[in-house]
C-alpha cells in the first residue's frame, strides 16, 4: 500500500534519517532536522542510484567534468557548437555539413 497524506504528515523526525516507502522505488526520507524529501531509487548496472529534484547525481557529475573540460579545452568551440545544434534545426543537410566542415576547418582551430 503507499504512502498517504495523514502518514507522511506523522512521520516525525528520529536521530537517523529513515524512509517511508510509496513503491516503485518512490519514498520519503525523513531527515534529522525533519525536512521531508521525495526520492526516487533505481537500479542501473546492478547498482543502487536515486533520483533528487529531477536531477541523476551520476549524470550531473558527469555533464560537469566534461563542461570542465571543454570549457578549459576551448570555450569558443563549445558555445559554438551548442549554437550551430539550434541553427541547423531547419536548414537542409547539404548546407549543415558545408557549415559544420568549415567551422571546424577554419574557426576552432
Amino acid at each position: 500500500m503507499g504512502l498517504t497524506d495523514i502518514g507522511i504528515k506523522r512521520a516525525k523526525p528520529t536521530e537517523k534519517p529513515y524512509r517511508l516507502f510509496d513503491g516503485g522505488g518512490l519514498y520519503i526520507e525523513v531527515a534529522p532536522a525533519g525536512g521531508k524529501l521525495w526520492r526516487y531509487k533505481y537500479r542501473f548496472n546492478g547498482k543502487e542510484k536515486r533520483l533528487a529534484n529531477g536531477i541523476d547525481p551520476s549524470i550531473a557529475k558527469i555533464a560537469a567534468k566534461s563542461a570542465k573540460r571543454g570549457l578549459a579545452g576551448n570555450s569558443f568551440e563549445v558555445v559554438a557548437r551548442e549554437w550551430f545544434e539550434n541553427w541547423k534545426l531547419d536548414k537542409a543537410e547539404e548546407h549543415i555539413e558545408r557549415k559544420l566542415r568549415k567551422l571546424e576547418k577554419d574557426v576552432f582551430p
